[in-house]
């Protein structure tokens, strides 16, 4: 009798790819996502030991699982997704299996591309569950508790309104879109003027700006400081000082990581976070690309080779790059970029097997295709001419540039959305420069004055949003789709023109926790959080106590009604703060607290479930 074996992946869409690179020995089941999670109806820790009361959510995925691994397989293979999440998935998974008494030997293996190469190098060294990984993952969903539970409900007591949460890192980036909102607001445009000069030389004609004025940066604020000076040159000869010329190279964007990938998709295919993360998991789990989760930009030599390989043939041996992209000091999904699984499958290639239904994820993918194979293109190169042209106490400057060498803008030439609306052009640059010599006269056709104004931050766009957060540290990537869309969800922020809004509900809800709970929402406080995380994952430090300390300082700004409340009630909304006003119930003697239901306010119990004492408006003493 031949050896069996049985894989357990997280996602249904894995099931037919994995079973055709394993063959019929394997047979693959779907987790389905968590099967063991936090309860839903209740708080489910205990703040004392920080010990979290996990139960089975998917108990017909349970049922299935625990009876398949009673069939006389020689091993399980537990291959969630290769990160935190993943990891925490199959450490449940295995207690499930464990308690069903399963005579089969439970592995773990995970990788990072559903390809042959891939599949095949991970089941050859299986491992044991990372221990440090899952205790990040469950202290993460504790602490994403502790805080987005009890602070809900403070909402509740404090805004009108159907639906309200609180969330570590929901509410911080809310502050992020409040504060530019309110940045927004509070800007007083100020007038500067500058002056740009258009001259004419032998070779021709070209502009350049004034950038200092008697030794110093020239300081015009106003029509009358530029009319001063453009007086004082009126009958001045100019001269060419300096014609410095420089090779320049321009390195190609790095490959995508997840929150990149975000900000691109964003910009330049109109996605939203939630939209692009959706594509790419069917990109994934079609064997299309590597892993959509990750931090990091870093290419293994097998990618390196396969898209060296590709350039060659497409553009020849001058365009292979030699860059190395590394993951930053904070990244913690750190596996390699994403990148198509083999660049020889052509964007053409997948659109055409995705057909008419699956455009968008070919876009996705012809995204994901170009920026890796730019990564691993060689520089562009410009030859750059840096001008300086004297006149009396004035230095006007300007820069060409010609491109010499293409590149990866051969393959990849988008720019990226940056935070701020550039300044006005003011013929500070221009193209290529006509032939210019040191010491030439040249003539004056024009100085011309132009006023400008400062503008104000811009607001957020998605992409931009997504920027923030991951440079202010607050979560990680794969949390940033739900963060924003639950930001939509809930009304605070409005999407218009493509940039984010906040609207007056996300303006009293930011209001309230930033003026009654101000530490705990901080920007700064949120990333601390993410760091203690890091340190749980690497076995540097103790989630527990972690959590226990935490719990010690934030308990105490929600006020001892709020905890209790949350503690003994969950998350439901029926159970506000108690008001002492409002006397004792007279069957437990408990608080009496105000609720509202569908027919209206009313009094009740604090201690409900348990007890189910209510009362009329006006009836309390």
């Amino acid at each position: 009798m031949s050896k069996r074996f049985l894989v357990i992946v997280e996602s249904p869409g894995k099931l037919h790819h994995l079973k055709h690179i394993l063959g019929h020995q394997y047979n693959v089941m779907a987790s389905m996502g968590h099967v063991t999670d936090l309860p839903r109806k209740s708080f489910g820790i205990d703040v004392a030991t920080m010990q979290p009361d996990y139960e089975v959510v998917k108990a017909d995925v349970a049922k299935r699982l625990r009876a398949e691994a009673k069939k006389p397989y020689e091993t399980i293979y537990l291959a969630a997704d290769p990160d935190r999440e993943g990891e925490a998935i199959a450490h449940h998974v295995a207690e499930i299996l464990r308690k069903a008494k399963t005579k089969a030997k439970l592995v773990r293996v995970s990788f990072d591309a559903i390809t042959p190469s891939a599949v095949k190098a991970a089941f050859a060294s299986p491992r044991q569950i990372d221990t440090h990984l899952v205790d990040a993952q469950e202290a993460r969903r504790t602490l994403d508790r502790l805080v987005g539970y009890p602070a809900s409900r403070y909402l509740w007591e404090h805004v009108e309104g159907v639906g309200l949460s609180a969330g570590r890192v929901q509410s911080a980036a809310l502050r992020l879109v409040t504060d530019r909102e309110t940045a927004i607001r509070m800007f007083v445009p100020e007038a500067y003027w500058s002056i740009t000069g258009t001259f004419r030389a032998e070779g021709g004609t070209f502009t350049a700006k004034l950038t200092q004025w008697q030794g110093a940066k020239p300081e015009l604020k106003s029509g009358a400081d530029a009319e001063a000076i453009l007086t004082e040159l009126r009958d001045t000869s100019f001269h060419i000082e300096a014609v410095t010329p420089k090779q320049r190279g321009q390195k190609p964007p790095p490959p995508f990581t997840t929150s990149t990938l975000q900000q691109t998709a964003s910009s330049h295919l109109k996605l939203s976070p939630d939209t692009t993360m959706k594509l790419a998991q069917t990109l994934y789990e079609g064997g299309f690309i590597t892993y959509m989760r990750t931090d990091s930009p870093a290419v293994s030599p097998e990618g390196s080779a396969m898209a060296h390989a590709t350039i060659t043939v497409e553009y020849g041996v001058d365009y292979i790059g030699k860059h190395r992209y590394g993951a930053k000091g904070n990244a913690q999904e750190a596996h390699e970029c994403i990148r198509p699984t083999d660049t020889a499958t052509t964007p053409d290639a997948v659109r055409l097997e995705l057909g008419v239904d699956g455009a968008k994820a070919a876009d996705l993918y012809t995204l994901i295709y170009r920026r890796f194979l730019a990564s691993q293109t060689a520089s562009a190169v410009y030859h750059d001419v840096h001008l300086t042209v004297v006149g009396g106490e004035a230095v006007f400057t300007t820069k060409g540039s010609r491109l010499t060498f293409d590149g990866f803008k051969r393959i990849y030439d988008l720019g990226e959305e940056k935070e701020t609306e550039n300044p006005d052009d003011d013929g500070s640059a221009t193209g290529e420069l006509p032939p210019l010599t040191t010491g030439e006269v040249v003539a004056v056709e024009a100085l011309t004055p132009k006023e400008h104004w400062t503008k104000p931050p811009a607001r957020f766009s998605e992409a931009t949003l997504v920027r923030s957060l991951e440079q202010h540290g607050v979560g990680r990537p794969s949390t940033y789709a739900a963060t924003l869309a639950t930001l939509k969800k809930r009304g605070y922020v409005a999407l218009e023109k493509r940039k984010l809004t906040v609207t007056p509900l996300g303006e009293q809800v930011d209001h309230v926790l930033a003026d009654r709970l101000p530490s705990l929402f901080a920007v700064d406080f949120t990333a601390e959080m993410e760091a203690a995380l890091d340190e749980i994952a690497a076995g540097k430090r103790d989630g527990c106590t972690y959590l226990i300390d935490f719990w010690a300082k934030a308990a105490p700004q929600f006020g001892s009604a709020v905890v209790h409340a949350t503690l003994n009630a969950g998350q439901s909304r029926s159970v506000p703060v108690v008001d002492k006003s409002l006397g004792v119930c007279p069957k437990c003697n408990k608080p009496l607290v105000r609720r509202s239901g569908k027919h209206g306010a009313f009094i009740g119990c604090s201690g409900f479930p348990k007890c189910r004492h209510t009362q009329a408006m006006g009836a309390a003493r």
